[in-house]
Formats: C-alpha cells, structure tokens, sequence
C-alpha cells in the first residue's frame, strides 16, 4: 500500500496479541513534532480487514509495550544555543529534520534538511526564503549570510543568496558541497574539487583524492583520502598537519582556531583557546565557533570550552543534550541534532572492515556504525535516517580499475528503495527489498573514483525496516596484469617489426628491454624497430608497472634474416673459395653461423650439401670447394634456416 497523508509520515505497525496467538499487521500514521511522537492513530481498515475491531480496540489498551520499526525515529529535534542575534530560534517547521548546516556569522542563517528531501532556513528574525519547489535534497551547506546550497539526489546542485549561481547549475556527479564567504566549493565523483567564485570555477592542482569538504568563514578545508588535509589560502590553520584525520572544524577568524578528530577518535587542537582538549577516544563529531571549541562523545553528550568562557554565549549549553548525532557552529551560535537511536564508538572504516578511509557528508543524514545487525556478527555500518525523496550516502576514494567486494543488505520497499553502488558517479548495481546479506564482487572502471553506497528513497511508501546495510569491504588494488603477450617473429633485413602487449592495471608505465637490458625511451605498450639488420636479432620483453607491482612479459624471439651477397675466389690448388656476407653489409657472428647451409651444384637442378664446414672470417661466412676441380661448373647455394 502506498500513500501520502499530509502533516503525517507512514510507518508500518506490527504487534502481537499474547493472549490469542493472532499476529496482526497494520499501518498507522505518526504525527511529529519538536521530535517528539505527537499523537498515533491506527487506521480503522486495518482492524476492519482482520475483523477484530471491537477485540483489538480492547486488547491494545492492555499491552504493556509496543515494538516500533527504527525508522519511526527517522526525524529528529534541533536543539540551539548561543547569541539570540544568531539562528538559535530553531523554527517549528524544522523539527522533522536528518541533517542540518549552522552557516558561520551571527546575523546569518542556518538551514535544516527535513527527512522528506525539503529545507528550511532561519536566520535571527525568523524564516529565509529558499528556492520554491526544492526538493529530492540529500545534503545542505549555509553559508554566507542568507545563502546557502543544497545537493539533490540526481548530484546537482542548487544555490541561492549571493555567489555565482549560474555556475554552479552546470555541474553533475558532485558528491558533496561547502559555502563559504568567498565561494562555493563542490566534490567531484572522481574525487577532485571545483571552486566556484564570483570569476568562475577553477579545479586546483594536486586535490585529486579528496573525500570532504569543511568551510570556514573565508575558505574551506578538504580533507584527503590518506587522512591529510589541503587548506585555501584564504586559512590561517596553524595546526601540524596530520595523516590520520577523518574530520575537523574550523572556527574563529580565517580558521584560527578548531579541532581535528582522529580516525581513532581521539583529538588535535589548534589555536585559542590554547588549553588541551579532552583526552580519550570516545568523541564522533566537532565544532567550532569564533571562540569555542565542541565536541560529541560516542554515547550522544556535547560539552565544549572557549577563549571567553565568561561572555562566550556558545558555552550556554541548553538541557536535553543526549542522544545528539551531528553538531556543528557558526560565529557565536551552536546546532545540535538530536535522534532517538543507539550510539556506537564504532568508526564507518571500522564497521565495514576497510583501512581505506570512508566518510558521510555532516550536512547529510549520515551512515553510522552499529553493533545491531552485521554480517559478520560484530558490526557493520547503517544508512542514515531518511524520509521520501531524500538519500543518504557514504563513500571512500580509489583508482580503477580495482576488484571490490563487500556484504550488503536492505530492507526496503522492493523496486521503490534502493541501495546502490556506484564508481565516479556512475552506478554500478543496487539492490532493494527484504534481500537479507548477500555478497557482492565487482571491478570498476579505470580512473581516479569515490566509491559510494547509496541508499535512497522515491517519492512515496515505506517497507521493512527503510534501512540498509555494508560489510566487509573490500578494495583489492589490481596490480598488473597482462592480457596479451608479445609475440615472437622472424623478419626481413630493411623490414618493421611491432611487438605489442596488452596489460590491466590502472597508471601502468612499460619499459622494453632486449637480451634483458633495458631499451632507451622505449615506454609505451608496443614497441615498433624500423629497418631492420642482423644485429637486431634478439630476446624482447616488457616490464610493466604501476604503484602496486610490477608484471614481466613472456620473451619474444626476434629474429633478422638478410639476403647474401656471395663471392667467389679460385685458389692455386684449383680449389675454390667462397664467401658468403649480409647484402646490408652486416656483421655474421658465431651464433649465426649454425643457422645456415651450403649446396654445390653442376647443372643448378641436383644439389649437394657441401661437406666442408662453413667458417666465420671477418664477419663472413666461408667455404672450400675441394672438389671444384673434378667439375666443369660450379653453382653455390647459401640458406639460412627460419
């Protein structure tokens, strides 16, 4: 059944009824508000069509508890605090939310990603306008003052406020967004960045394996597939650079102070306040504002501490502060969202078995890790919370081609909700329905890529638990491999000859040698010699190579065979002596000299192997004719063997 009930999400609804042993599912509809479950009504044809109406309207006021589907808590509350000059006054038309953007200065706006792929954006006086119509939106970046931009599912981009909103409409495949005050930056699926300002766009040089984007108020901040991290010029980071970051904040002026989180959890500070930060590795999420610093531990708390604790309004924290998922801070201003759902200190690396690096956008519904459901029995991660119309992806960065396996799952609304795979923006395979685990392996196309999971809703109805699932990734790199080997040849003196080997592998280089000895700027896939002599004969292979190992090819015989030119010189015994040489005027050696034979003949039509062995002399190949004199006529045949 697929409906839509406005001001109400669907849900699936199922309960026993103990006494009876009767089993029965229904559906009834959720009204929420400030994240809180409102009023619950169950839809009368539910019990109509079971015939238990007048029973089950008794029976349900004497069970204790009732089970709800986890996606009942697919919406949450968000809580705010700091300057009342700031977006603190979280408007009620935000309380359906699963990610949120806090923007950066105190008299500008923050926006909020409601579970059914809408927004909304406030400022201090109340309600910003954003585009009319917006939808299918999976992730959210405010940015300067009333601007803002939202990712839609399709991987377009949508703007608003000040910025070069032309520009930023001719994008595809872009996998993440930040706004700033100077400019727009946007991830590509290949893992490259484009920034766009008011001159255009441009694509700096050397971010080639970036998985996220961090603002600050002049700049942004992306982060590497290695855990190391690129900061804009406009940012005055003063921190060390560190290989092992897997999310950060940046507050305070030109990113003079904020928080680097470590991908075993624990913290790097940098700038005022100066003080350490906590110790431990329990934290999931940080955020800076112009003074202070904030942290979310791994059981939902927030707690923070700032250079003017004393008249820092964002040091106000407000009561309710569990079960919070994501935060994030503007200049004097906090955001918190809050969710009814089990914590986990299990990383998304962690959770799918991977040393590769595997994030979630903040301004998105995030994937997580769980102990709950798994594979493998321990943990694996969970697509973030989402309504209709919404999606929610995680993703890690690769070169291709690459063979990746991993277990995935869904229980979602078969041929409606889908988990996908995807490679450079370019999907792979999906799933959908009850499908439990199943393994996937497949090999994805060369080039630099994001690796990402999916799991994204359509415009209506909901299945199971609307959730899906990852486990134990792999990415084996593919080292290289040849498909075809360089073939041997025999050939003509003056003639070409191409040696060719086909290989897989991504950034493969080659490199020729000849009798083992590397060739000269002999480097490409197929080597061709041109005008061929004797001394070209030889053994030929290919070392082929990229960053992960190295493959030698099988050897490939060349060999040159060249007309002769015979001579012919009458001794004083009457014996006659002939000489056989390389019409190209190349040089015989010993090697070759077993390659080829001597025939005599009187009548060129009977001929007679001579009995003599040929001799090398002087780069030729000779021969005494004993028996020259018993002949009227001597013909000479020299052969050489192919």
């Amino acid at each position: 059944m697929r409906r839509a009930t406005a001001g109400f999400r669907r849900c699936d609804f199922h309960f026993h009824i103990l006494r009876d042993s009767v089993y029965i599912g229904c559906w009834v509809f959720i009204q929420l508000g400030q994240g809180k479950i409102m009023n619950v009504s169950i839809h009368r044809r539910c019990l109509a069509d079971f015939g238990y109406t007048r029973r089950i309207a008794v029976l349900f006021t004497l069970i204790p508890f009732v089970v709800l589907s986890p996606r009942l808590f697919a919406a949450g509350q968000i809580l705010a605090w700091g300057s009342s000059q700031a977006p603190t006054n979280v408007p009620a038309s935000a309380s359906n939310s699963i990610a949120l953007s806090a923007g950066y200065y105190l008299n500008g706006s923050a926006i909020a990603l409601g579970a059914d792929g809408t927004i909304v954006s406030w400022n201090s006086a109340g309600n910003v306008q954003v585009p009319a119509g917006l939808s299918n939106v999976m992730e959210v970046a405010s940015g300067y003052y009333q601007g803002g931009l939202a990712l839609t599912t399709n991987g377009t981009v949508v703007g608003w406020g000040s910025g070069n909103l032309t520009a930023l409409r001719t994008f595809t495949n872009v996998v993440s967004v930040e706004r700033d005050d100077l400019g727009s930056t946007l991830l590509l699926a290949d893992g490259s960045v484009a920034r766009i300002t008011f001159s255009g766009a441009t694509y700096p040089a050397g971010l080639t394996n970036m998985v996220a984007l961090f603002p600050f108020n002049y700049g942004y901040i992306a982060l590497r597939a290695d855990g190391t991290f690129f900061v804009n010029n406009e940012g005055w980071l003063s921190v060390t650079p560190s290989n092992n970051v897997m999310g950060l904040a940046a507050g305070g002026y030109r990113a003079f102070q904020g928080l680097l989180l470590r991908r075993d959890r624990s913290l790097v500070g940098w700038g005022n306040p100066t003080s350490a930060p906590p110790a431990g590795t329990n934290f999931m999420d940080v955020a800076a504002s112009m003074y202070g610093k904030f942290v979310l531990r791994t059981d939902g708390t927030v707690s923070g501490w700032s250079s003017a604790f004393s008249t820092d309004p964002t040091t106000n924290f407000p009561p309710g502060l569990t079960n919070i998922t994501v935060i994030d801070a503007g200049e004097q201003h906090v955001l918190a969202l809050k969710m009814n759902r089990r914590f986990s200190a299990v990383t998304l690396s962690a959770a799918v078995d991977t040393t590769h690096l595997v994030v979630s956008s903040k301004g998105s519904s995030q994937w997580f890790g769980q102990t709950n459901v798994a594979y493998d029995g321990v943990h694996a991660a969970q697509s973030g919370f989402i309504g209709n119309g919404t999606a929610s992806s995680m993703r890690l960065w690769t070169i291709g081609p690459v063979a990746v396996s991993f277990r995935w799952r869904t229980s979602s609304e078969t041929n409606h909700d889908f988990l996908s795979f995807s490679a450079g923006g370019v999907v792979l395979t999906n799933i959908s329905g009850e499908t439990g685990w199943q393994e996937c392996s497949i090999t994805t196309p060369p080039g630099n890529q994001l690796l990402q999971w999916t799991y994204s809703k359509d415009g209506a109805g909901s299945a199971g638990e609307d959730a899906a699932w990852v486990d134990q990734v792999v990415v084996a790199p593919m080292t290289p491999s040849i498909i075809t080997q360089p073939a041997s040849v025999h050939a003509l003196g003056g003639s070409n000859v191409t040696f060719f080997v086909s290989a897989t592998g991504p950034h493969l280089t080659y490199q020729w040698q000849k009798d083992g000895v590397g060739l000269l700027d002999m480097t490409n896939s197929s080597l061709t010699l041109t005008q061929l002599t004797r001394s070209d004969s030889g053994t030929y292979r290919v070392r082929v190579t990229n960053g992960f190992g190295a493959v030698i090819s099988s050897n490939a015989v060349l060999k040159v065979h060249v007309p002769q030119r015979l001579s012919i010189a009458s001794q004083p015994d009457g014996a006659m002596h002939v000489y056989s040489g390389d019409s190209d005027g190349g040089v015989l050696t010993s090697a070759d000299v077993t390659d080829f034979r001597a025939y005599i003949s009187s009548n060129l039509v009977e001929w007679t192997p001579v009995p003599e062995a040929l001799i090398l002399e002087n780069g030729k190949l000779g021969l005494r004719d004993l028996s020259a004199t018993n002949s009227a006529m001597r013909f000479y045949l020299i052969l050489e063997r192919w």
